[in-house]
């Protein structure tokens, strides 16, 4: 299944023993669009921890009880490296540490800009719970597009500029406003069944 990556902030960490303090934020490779982090709030109660998002780290994500479980124990997650280890771009001065590493909350509110304007700005960011890749790019257009929201698939994103905080989309505004709507209250199961602008560029 697929899930809204904001939508798990504050969702709680159950460590193989016992709780681990709760999602803070999560981290993505705008090159490879994956999840590369989760950041955990209170791990161990020495402030927030960095968990690796790998098939061995993470597990079950639990919607009805807002868990996501972890394949660690409590004190494993607690000595795990500190965010500040490998922070994302928006801590890190120019030219320091790991360019392409992107807190959703920070780029969450991006202005997108096609490639003869502006079109919307960043909603959210969807990924697999198998696999945490990023399969879609939510992105919520203008006032003059009656707010709709569209999905977009990560390959037809040029680059994300930090200090500008713009997302290039290469997409021109006739495109984007020709493209199905989305609709965050159903939530997708199945990827075949999704309509979006620029699927031969989806992967």
């Amino acid at each position: 299944m697929l899930s809204n990556l904001s939508g798990i902030l504050g969702y709680n960490i159950q460590a193989t023993d016992k709780p681990a303090g709760t999602v803070e934020d999560v981290y993505i490779d705008d090159v490879l669009w994956t999840v590369r982090h989760v950041a955990i709030a209170d791990a161990g109660g020495q402030g927030t921890q960095m968990a690796s998002v790998d098939p061995d780290s993470l597990g079950k994500l639990d919607r009805k009880n807002h868990q996501l479980h972890v394949n660690k124990t409590h004190d494993q997650i607690a000595v795990g490296p500190n965010v500040s280890s490998d922070p994302p771009v928006a801590d890190q001065g120019l030219h320091r540490g790991d360019p392409h590493l992107r807190s959703v909350r920070e780029v969450k509110g991006y202005k997108v800009v096609g490639s003869d304007g502006t079109v919307g700005q960043i909603e959210d960011f969807i990924a697999g719970d198998d696999d945490w890749k990023i399969h879609f790019v939510v992105i919520a257009a203008d006032a003059s597009a009656a707010f709709r929201k569209v999905l977009v698939g990560p390959g037809l994103i040029n680059r994300v500029d930090f200090d500008a905080k713009t997302v290039h989309l290469e997409l021109d505004r006739d495109h984007f406003a020709k493209s199905p709507d989305y609709d965050p209250a159903h939530p997708i199961e199945n990827l075949e069944d999704v309509r979006l602008v620029g699927r031969e560029r989806f992967n």
